[in-house]
């Protein structure tokens, strides 16, 4: 797969510094999860997963234009939820002040950022 990835964005015409940056990172980390694999074993991909909790946001925020703050809520449908522990301390160390500026992208609060 990542070969098929690499030949194909190497075979299109990107003419934008951004997306040739972000496809190389994207590249990079399909190439990291890759080479965790043992030979001969499969890694299955798919899309369905991401559909789905996209889906479940919209569901939650039905009714509300655009992305909201509770976007911040979208890893909490993948995966193991957060432990009790890490969901008090980010609530604790992040100011409410900071908290509300974030939907509003007027800041970058870095202390405020959650772990998936």
């Amino acid at each position: 797969m990542y070969d098929y990835l690499m030949n194909f964005f190497l075979d299109s015409s990107l003419n934008d510094d951004n997306l040739e940056m972000f496809i190389g990172a994207t590249l990079d980390a399909v190439k990291e999860e890759v080479n965790k694999l043992e030979d001969g074993q499969v890694f299955l991909c798919s899309t369905e997963v991401l559909e789905s909790m996209f889906g479940k946001y919209k569901e939650i925020n039905q009714g509300r234009q655009g992305v909201t703050g509770n976007v911040l809520g979208i890893p909490l449908l993948a995966g193991n939820s957060p432990m009790e522990e890490e969901t008090i301390e980010s609530m604790e160390t992040c100011s409410v002040k900071k908290a509300m500026a974030w939907p509003n992208f007027t800041s970058v609060v870095p202390e405020c950022q959650l772990s998936a």
